[in-house]
């Protein structure tokens, strides 16, 4: 199905998130911080079909990590996480239809239901481009 990096500081949700997404068929590179995702994007992956990451990550910032994933991967679904209601999220040159929010607590069920149409989309490009 899908390649899906999540990047999640608190080690529980992200364990969460990994079991969740695998059993529903991705793949899945699951990361603590920002910064290892910068690290994670300038060699070793080749494919990122979607994200999964928490607006207010320590260090560098989830606004930070979506622009160096979209560099790198431009048509990338993006779906940002936050705790904060009053967060006002821009996001820097990133098509809107490309980024999503979810406000935590969330549940699995809408997440499940947002990479579902994710995967669909996937799909139907690929069938496309044959």
């Amino acid at each position: 199905m899908l390649q899906i990096l999540v990047i999640e500081d608190e080690s529980e949700l992200r364990a969460l998130l990994t079991e969740f997404l695998g059993r529903g068929g991705h793949s899945v590179i699951a990361l603590g911080s920002g910064r290892e995702a910068l690290e994670l994007l300038q060699s070793q992956v080749s494919r990122v079909d979607a994200a999964i990451i928490d607006w207010h990550l320590p260090g560098i910032s989830g606004r930070d990590v979506i622009e160096a994933i979209l560099d790198r991967f431009p048509n990338t679904p993006i779906i940002i996480t936050t705790g904060d209601l009053n967060e006002r999220l821009r996001v820097g040159g990133a098509d809107e239809k490309a980024v999503e929010v979810l406000f935590k607590p969330y549940s699995l069920r809408a997440l499940r239901s947002r990479v579902e149409v994710l995967a669909a989309e996937a799909k139907a490009a690929e069938i496309g481009e044959s």
